[in-house]
């Protein structure tokens, strides 16, 4: 619940910061997402972080968590990317963006797939 408060504030805080400084100073603006981009990652880590912990006293296989891993990282940076790109008013480069995350995904899941048509292929029966 606290990194819902937290990501909260510095959104409204960078929400502030934009809406004032949109009037006057409208170069500052994508500096400003920026910052908030970056704050608000910085402020998911912890949670990352234990949830990393998390996975390793579980006992999940070691290469399904680090795909994991990579999958949330993935989506949460290319997410990040996008809402940058769409409020600094390139929706363009935000859609070059979220294809580009989307292939990334796809390639680091290319071993469970590979595992999963081997599992059904090879399965008896």
């Amino acid at each position: 619940m606290t990194i819902l408060w937290n990501g909260l504030g510095l959104a409204f805080c960078g929400l502030a910061a934009v809406l004032v400084l949109r009037e006057t100073r409208k170069e500052f603006v994508p500096y400003i997402l920026l910052t908030v981009c970056i704050l608000t990652f910085l402020s998911i880590l912890p949670f990352l972080r234990e949830t990393m912990e998390w996975l390793r006293v579980i006992g999940t296989g070691q290469q399904y968590t680090q795909i994991l891993l990579k999958a949330l990282g993935i989506s949460l940076l290319t997410e990040m990317g996008c809402e940058i790109s769409k409020s600094a008013g390139e929706a363009g480069i935000a859609g070059y963006a979220a294809l580009i995350g989307k292939v990334e995904l796809f390639a680091i899941t290319i071993p469970l797939f590979r595992q999963l048509v081997e599992m059904t292929v090879g399965y008896p029966g």
